[in-house]
Order: C-alpha cells, then structure tokens, then sequence
C-alpha cells in the first residue's frame, strides 16, 4: 500500500498528510478552501488532484477527513462520487466525525458495487496528529483494519476495532459526549470559582494534583488561564457532535437531561459569535453571564 488520497486538510488533515508523506507514502489532496495547507504540503511532495475521479486514480486508500456527514455523503456517493471512480481494492476511509446511519448507508451502497468503505474516526487532536498518537475507533471488517493498518499506524497509536460498519462512529460520539460533558461542567465551575473569591492559577494547579483532575481540564485549562482560544477543535464543530449524540439517542430527553443542557449552552456560545473559536471559548459565555473570568494574573 503505496498512494493515499485525502480529501480534507484542515486542522487535523494537514498534520496527519505531513506524516504519511515523511513516511515515504505518495499522497495525493483535493484542496477545497485550505489552499495554503495545499501549498504547504505541496512543497513537502503532495500532489494536487484536480478532482475526486483524479484523487481516486492508482489510490489504494482514500481517507475523507471533513466536517460533517453530508460532506462524506456527496464526497462518496454524488453524481461526482468516489463510488463512481475508486477501484475494488481501494479502501476508502472515513475518518471524520459522522452520523454512524449515513456511514451504514455509505458502505451498504458501496458494497453493492463490489467497492469498500469503513469508519475510523480519530481522537487526540492536532497535537496526536502531528506527533502521530491518535486513537482510532474502526467499525467494518477487521480484515480491511489489518489491511490498512500500515496506513493507520502511522498516525495513530491505538486502533479499536468496535465491530461493523458505523460503531466507529458511535464509539468516537460517546468519547466527545464523555469529553465535551466534562469541559461543559469546568466551564460553568471555573468562573463560579473565581467569583467565589478563588485564585485561578493556584485553584488549577492544586485541580491538577487532586481528583477533579482530567485529560480535558490538563489540556484545556492553560489555554483558557492564558486567554489563548485560538481554534483546534472549534466550538461549532464540537456543538455538531453534541447534536449527533443527542440524533442517535432519539432525542430522550428524559434521559439525556445532562447532555440537552450542553446542547443548549453551545448553541448560547455560537450564537453570541464564538463558533470558530476554540471549544474552550465556552467558557466565555458563563463568564459574560456572572462577570467573572478565569485567567492567570499578569506580573
């Protein structure tokens, strides 16, 4: 397995092509907005497909890394669709954040045509993808994992294979409902803190060493001291998320109490304009709300 094609180079897909190029793969990108990812990863010996009927030619794998599961869904089976132009023994790959029933749909399609796609989408964020540590949650048959897995490893350090086509997917939903849930709670305590009287950078680092302590929190909590909200996980992108976990729990209310209230607190967020700032940016709207914020003092 020698050419990779990728169709998303953004936050998470520029770093992730960097290393499959220093590993001596040939990658081939479809830009769409991000032309100075391209041009960066142009220089280190990407080439630039001029269309998905190109991308898809002489590629053994292609990995969509995109936004949402309409993107996925018109990238694979639109009129211009890789459906239509992928060979039998290329592996497309769908390692974004989708709906697991349109990733069901996706595969059961492509299966008809005798073509094969499967999900494993990704967590760990850009440092992971940039250091290759990410961890993959892979739905479909184990077979096609071990078959790509010289293309996994190299961005990823851990591979769970959940079981069919689509349970990456819901693995990788409940890991941010878990993940955003706990940033949700320390956004609304960490201002309440310093209202209370609380100094911020001494009320983190003893946070840190106790049991409130968390991988969220660890990341997340230096940047917010520092006022750095600058976008790697954005906060719209992190809402669609909430909003699939809350599609494929039916819309329970009743027992998803918790999970309706973060909902509503993120769409507060992004409607007061903080959508392309970082998930931690949440934080600022609790803070405006009782006009306390959480930040180091300067010397």
């Amino acid at each position: 397995m020698k050419n990779i094609g990728l169709i998303g180079i953004g936050l998470m897909g520029e770093p992730m092509a960097m290393r499959w190029l220093e590993a001596g793969f040939k990658v081939a990108i479809l830009p769409h907005k991000n032309l100075e990812s391209a041009t960066r990863l142009k220089a280190k010996g990407a080439r630039i497909a001029s269309s998905v009927n190109d991308i898809a030619s002489n590629a053994d794998a292609i990995v969509l890394m995109v936004p949402s599961s309409l993107q996925v869904e018109e990238l694979t089976l639109g009129d211009q669709g890789l459906i239509h132009y992928v060979s039998q023994s290329c592996f497309v790959i769908d390692m974004s954040t989708s709906h697991p029933t349109s990733t069901q749909k996706i595969h059961d399609e492509f299966a008809q045509a005798g073509k094969k796609f499967f999900d494993a989408p990704v967590t760990g964020g850009v440092k992971g993808a940039t250091e290759g540590t990410l961890t993959l949650f892979v739905g479909g048959p184990v077979e096609w994992m071990q078959s790509t897995l010289s293309v996994l490893k190299v961005v990823s350090q851990r591979q769970s294979h959940f079981g069919k086509v689509g349970l990456g997917h819901v693995a990788k939903l409940i890991n941010n409902w878990i993940c955003i849930g706990n940033l949700a709670v320390f956004s609304e305590a960490l201002p309440w803190a310093v209202k209370l009287g609380l100094e911020p950078t001494q009320l983190f680092q003893t946070l840190m060493t106790g049991t409130a302590q968390s991988q969220m929190l660890s990341v997340y909590g230096p940047q917010i001291l520092k006022n750095d909200f600058a976008p790697r996980f954005k906060l719209q992108h992190a809402l669609k998320d909430i909003k699939l976990c809350n599609e494929l729990t039916h819309g329970d209310s009743k027992s998803t109490m918790i999970l309706q209230s973060i909902q509503k607190v993120m769409e507060k967020s992004v409607s007061q304009g903080q959508g392309d700032e970082n998930l931690s940016a949440l934080i600022r709207t609790i803070e405006d709300m009782i006009n306390a914020q959480f930040r180091e003092h300067s010397t």
